[in-house]
């Protein structure tokens, strides 16, 4: 890179941190930042250095939205050894209930995530789970679930389960292999009906 593309960058990046606003910044941008030599080479070292550390702590936290957990709700289904404690700072994917589902590429190329319904989904990894008990049970409760249905072996594999249910935010409300134990009772839990 020539200097003078360095100089672009360092022009544009000025130019973002003032498009953007961001009051921590608006001290830092002044005249000498656009000045050749060591004065506004220090200058703009200066901003990188605030923008990584600043950037850095108003985006780092992927775990505030990605490894939030519902574990402790009365929303999902209760498993044993599943902690409702999470790191606002680190993301550790887990598939547990109450935890969001975390994202896989489907063997056709789509990411997961894009695969499912809007609202409660029924997510079938082997392709041939008999969904409809649960949604029939959905259905008496006037709520529709849909229901994707996919042999995605990898997934299953990496996942350890086949079968999730899953609310519209993502989150796991129960997982399995086979049959659901108790459709109506799982249904009333994720729509928030009292159980019986």
């Amino acid at each position: 890179m020539t200097k003078t593309h360095s100089n672009i960058i360092d022009a544009l990046l000025i130019a973002v941190v003032v498009l953007l606003g961001l009051a921590v910044f608006a001290s830092l941008v002044t005249p000498d930042l656009l000045e050749p030599g060591p004065a506004g080479d220090a200058k703009r070292q200066a901003v990188r250095e605030s923008f990584e550390l600043n950037h850095g702590r108003m985006h780092g936290m992927r775990g505030a939205e990605f490894a939030y957990t519902y574990a402790d709700s009365p929303l999902v289904e209760p498993q044993p050894d599943n902690p409702a404690r999470w790191d606002r700072n680190v993301y550790v994917p887990v598939v547990r209930p109450g935890a969001r589902i975390p994202h896989m590429w489907l063997k056709d190329g789509t990411p997961l995530q894009d695969a499912l319904g809007c609202g409660f989904t029924l997510l079938d990894l082997s392709g041939g789970f008999d969904a409809g008990p649960i949604v029939e049970a959905f259905r008496s409760l006037g709520s529709p679930l849909d229901v994707v249905s996919r042999d995605e072996r990898r997934v299953r594999d990496t996942f350890g389960r086949s079968v999730f249910l899953l609310r519209p935010d993502l989150h796991i409300v129960w997982s399995g292999d086979g049959p659901i134990p108790d459709p109506a009772s799982l249904a009333r839990r994720s729509l928030g009906h009292p159980l019986r």
